[in-house]
């Protein structure tokens, strides 16, 4: 998995002040987890796909980022499963 990270304290384990970024791979959330700015992104025919399991919670927070997700495609599909409460 193509995963980038900046932030304070980029220590490998996205938390709550990093810039993340996932290029062209499908990811799952499997426990709470946050990220200052969260980057997925796909070009070509990748259509990767962004999973939030049950009970699981994705929560983006501003003290050094924007708190955003960024969603992106160039010639690849986004596709939405279901509603996104945020």
């Amino acid at each position: 998995m193509e995963l980038r990270m900046s932030g304070t304290d980029p220590d490998g384990i996205p938390d709550g002040d990093d810039y993340v970024t996932i290029e062209e791979q499908d990811v799952t959330v499997t426990a709470n987890a946050g990220f200052g700015h969260l980057e997925f992104s796909a070009s070509g025919t990748i259509e990767p796909t962004l999973t939030i399991n049950s009970g699981s919670s994705l929560v983006g927070y501003t003290d050094v980022e924007d708190g955003a997700i960024t969603f992106t495609a160039s010639g690849g599909k986004l596709r939405r499963n279901e509603s996104i409460d945020m």
